[in-house]
């Protein structure tokens, strides 16, 4: 957290981080969740499965938006260009840089800012296995969701080591949805 707070300070530019121990610290279901948290930021949800999916960042929609991973490009299959964070989880990443006004320098596409998500390397963790289960009542559904994730690593000297992280998650929900979307014509006839 402290290295998260001198990041922003000597920045050159209106940026945020977040690090893996603040976005671990909430219950929230992916990495687009958690960066809602950070003051100009906010998320839209999966119709289906209600999980934060894109991120819209000081009120832009998320296809102005540059999602970097460990300082590459990420490629998306969305029509309108938006990354989905709803499947990066917490459990793999060291930090996450946002830059809410990108400078030249930075690699931005367009007038949206920059998510800079950094992944924690196996040399980065001490070795063990690590469990986690998780069960969830929904309101609107009658069964109870549940999730198991793990992780492994092992450090083979100091420059090589072996990270490995899974995750399965099982929700129930109910959904109810109106679309009112019609036109003049079809209400006239």
């Amino acid at each position: 957290i402290a290295n998260s707070i001198d990041e922003k300070r000597l920045a050159d530019t209106i940026s945020d981080t977040l690090s893996a121990d603040q976005a671990d610290r909430f219950p929230d279901n992916n990495i687009g969740e958690a960066l809602a948290r950070i003051p100009g930021l906010s998320f839209q949800r999966d119709n289906n499965s209600g999980d934060g999916e894109f991120i819209s960042i000081r009120g832009l929609d998320a296809q102005y938006n540059t999602v970097l991973y460990d300082g590459l490009r990420t490629g998306t299959s969305d029509s309108f260009r938006r990354t989905a964070l709803d499947v990066v989880t917490g459990s793999g990443v060291s930090s996450i840089q946002v830059v809410k006004a990108p400078l030249p320098e930075h690699a931005s596409e367009g007038i949206g800012g920059v998510v800079d998500i950094r992944s924690r390397g196996a040399l980065q963790r001490s070795d063990g296995l690590r469990l986690r289960a998780e069960a969830t009542e929904n309101s609107f559904a009658d069964d109870i969701g549940y999730e198991f994730s793990g992780s492994y690593t092992k450090e083979i000297n100091d420059k090589v080591g072996i990270y490995l992280n899974g995750r399965y998650r099982k929700r129930y929900i109910d959904a109810f949805q109106i679309n009112p979307a019609t036109t003049v014509p079809d209400l006239l006839q």
